[in-house]
């Protein structure tokens, strides 16, 4: 389950990494 909300935290900084 951990593994699973850091990937989301990863993906949500990549994506204000891209604006």
């Amino acid at each position: 389950v951990a593994g699973r909300r850091r990937r989301l935290l990863d993906v949500a900084h990549n994506f204000v990494e891209a604006l």
